[in-house]
């Protein structure tokens, strides 16, 4: 826990989660702040309008709908920042003719917010955002138990332009936000939609990928739409069979299989999550963990055996979790992956080794008793237990690699394969304790089991003590000695230091049976030989178990440059945006300015309202877009750069036309940090 702290910035609050992860076989994540970075930014030029409302409008009444001190809100954080770059310093002195006098939060369950103002010529006024259909009829998705109910003038008439506008924002990887307000006792009106662009976080394709490497499977559980949900999992390199929220409330197993195949659900409700939560876990018996960032996400990460509370997660949701990550980034997540397992690999190695070790030594002193009649000196034994111990501290610090899938704790595996080694341990000691007095012409000591002197003694001893500590360097391997990883410096040093101390004991203390250097030398050939073949049981065992031997790739230096990274951007608050400053300027402006050039275009060609705009004003603004893309163009011709992306290298850097109009759609992955804009689409 201590070193997941230190050099993963991951925060255990429950010990138990540790083994959990590296068993781990399903991963279930929030998409708004957990995949994305919640840094969520509105496009001003494609704001969409209903009726006579203009955009100055829709952003006037949703930053009333807000509330600026509420800095940790992505959602009234965006409103409040696009209201202040449409009216510039001007705006404060707008919102101070409103006086506030009464506000309903926002809520999971009815997916709006209402404020009411009173203002010296209009009188009261009553504002809601929210889901855009929620706020044209609060009665859409059935009726919930709010005060507050409504549908806006003409909903009928709007209902259809509404979905569409808000499916062609969804498809193009936008949030919705609707705005509608009621002027004294008049009716509702809805004012328009604002577009909100919530990019993927800045390693989850990366992380995403290396996960689903190790055996683990990432599901998608979002509140927002669907087709959003679609777009964010092809951007970040998940599944796209993704499913409404409202087909988890069904009491079938058909919903349980449903829940099992699918690559995540969408336009949930918190008990939603709950529910995918504990299916995976109780009824197809999955090892699940969760990663949330709010109040919402609570339910489920304490339903999952690892919640995973992600950076700036509200309280609720960090106290509900089992792991808290303290930098922004999901990168984290693998890394405590990866760590677990390896912590699993050394406590199983050390219990294999225990058992076996134990085994070897109980068998034969109670044999060399019980058939020879020769007691091993209690020294000897005290010896050899203790320093059997001492040895094997530094295991803690030993050289692992993951394995490639969740690990999985079968006991019974476990001890059938410290029998056999301990077994074949034993059969070695008794074969040397009865064989060293019929090999005088090696051996210079005079050894004779049936007398049971101190030199015989001596040497089963010194035998037993090498061999046990030679254990652990086939135990810890998960494959052939040669063919895996290195043992640490420490446990290698300590073992062979202690093996060291014991022949020194025995060669030059009388005590101790003072046997001849020869001797010591050849129990140390005995026992390496006899490694080899307990190595080549263990590895046979193994296969007959069919025990996964893949292991991940050892990507320590990697992951050291992946959480320089995550620091790096975490300076940057950690999103796609505010990384690209530490870029140079070439490549800040090859990919910033593509994505507000390609919408700048497309509003320029769809929106009434600029299209109405005085024609000096529209070849100003369209000069400046292809004054950018000549810039671009320049920039890609002179420096030809390319940049490792999010999902391997991808050439970001393209030639762009000038002309450029439908044929330039890139994905965030190939290097925008927009996504596809929707076409078409008219203000009603």
């Amino acid at each position: 826990a201590g070193k997941m702290a230190r050099e993963f910035d991951a925060v255990v609050t429950s010990l138990p989660a540790l083994q959990d992860i590296s068993s781990m076989t399903i991963l279930c994540s929030d998409k708004t702040g957990t995949l994305t970075t919640a840094r969520i930014t509105i496009h001003a030029e494609s704001v969409w309008c209903c009726g006579s409302f203009t955009k100055q409008d829709v952003a006037l009444y949703g930053v009333l709908a807000s509330n600026p001190d509420k800095k940790e809100d992505p959602i009234d954080r965006s409103v409040t920042g696009h209201f202040e770059r449409v009216f510039g310093p001007s705006g404060a002195n707008i919102l101070k003719e409103y006086t506030k006098t009464r506000s309903v939060g926002f809520n999971p369950i009815y997916k709006r917010v209402v404020y009411e103002y009173t203002h010296p010529k209009l009188g009261k006024i009553t504002i809601a955002k929210g889901l855009p259909t929620k706020v044209l009829d609060t009665e859409d998705g059935g009726k919930d138990d709010a005060a507050d109910q409504w549908k806006v003038m003409d909903h009928a008439k709007y209902r259809p332009v509404v979905e569409k506008t808000d499916f062609d924002f969804s498809k193009a990887g936008y949030k919705t936000l609707g705005v509608v307000v009621k002027i004294g006792d008049g009716p509702w009106n809805y004012c328009g939609i604002l577009p909100m662009l919530d990019p993927p976080r800045h390693d989850t394709a990366q992380t995403v990928k290396n996960l689903v490497n190790a055996g683990i499977e990432v599901k998608m559980i979002t509140g927002d739409h669907l087709n959003i949900a679609k777009e964010t999992a092809r951007l970040i390199g998940m599944g796209v069979n993704i499913h409404p929220g409202e087909s988890t409330r069904e009491g079938t197993q058909d919903k349980n299989e449903l829940i099992k195949n699918a690559n995540g659900f969408a336009q949930v409700l918190p008990k939603d999550k709950r529910e995918v939560v504990l299916v995976l876990r109780n009824v197809f018996d999955s090892v699940v963990g969760m990663t949330g960032d709010g109040v919402n996400d609570a339910p489920a990460l304490s339903a999952a055996q690892c919640g995973i509370a992600v950076d700036d997660a509200t309280d609720a949701a960090k106290n509900a979790a089992a792991i808290i990550l303290t930098s922004p980034g999901l990168s984290a997540i693998y890394s405590a992956v990866v760590e677990s397992r390896r912590i699993f690999k050394k406590l199983k190695a050390y219990v294999t080794y225990r058992f076996a070790a134990t085994i070897q030594i109980v068998i034969v002193l109670t044999l060399l008793i019980f058939i020879s009649n020769c007691p091993i000196n209690s020294l000897y034994v005290i010896i050899l237990a203790l320093f059997n111990d001492l040895t094997m501290l530094p295991i803690a610090y030993d050289n692992q690699i993951a394995s490639s899938i969740p690990e999985n704790p079968n006991v019974i595996r476990m001890l059938t394969v410290s029998l056999g080694l301990g077994a074949l341990e034993t059969v070695f000691s008794l074969v040397f304790a009865y064989g060293v007095e019929h090999c005088g012409s090696l051996f210079k000591g005079n050894y004779a089991i049936g007398t049971c002197n101190k030199q015989t003694q001596a040497i089963i001893w010194v035998q037993m003590f090498i061999s046990a500590e030679l254990l652990i360097f086939t135990t810890r391997a998960s494959s052939y000695i040669c063919f895996s990883q290195l043992p640490s410096l420490a446990l290698t040093v300590s073992v062979f230091i202690g093996c060291l101390v014991v022949s020194f004991m025995a060669a030059g203390a009388k005590q101790f049976g003072e046997l001849h250097v020869v001797d010591i030398v050849l129990v140390w050939i005995y026992d390496i030989i006899g490694l080899f073949f307990l190595d080549i049981l263990k590895v046979a065992m193994f296969n007959f178990f069919e025990e996964n031997t893949d292991v991940l790739p050892d990507t320590t230096e990697q992951d050291k440059a992946n959480r320089a990274a995550n620091k790096a951007h975490a300076h940057g608050h950690g999103d796609v945006e505010s990384a690209s400053q530490a870029m140079s300027v070439d490549e800040d402006v090859t990919r910033a300015s593509v994505s507000a050039n390609r919408l700048t275009d497309w509003a320029l060609q769809h929106s009434d309202r600029l299209s109405s705009m005085d024609v000096s004003q529209r070849q100003s603004m369209a000069g400046r877009s292809a004054g950018l893309r000549s810039h671009n163009m320049a920039n890609h011709d002179a420096n030809k750069h390319v940049r490792e992306s999010l999902s391997g290298s991808i050439t970001t850097t393209r030639t762009i036309s000038a002309a450029g109009g439908s044929e330039l759609r890139p994905s965030f992955i190939g290097g925008s940090i927009r996504p596809n804009v929707p076409g078409n689409r008219s203000k009603f």
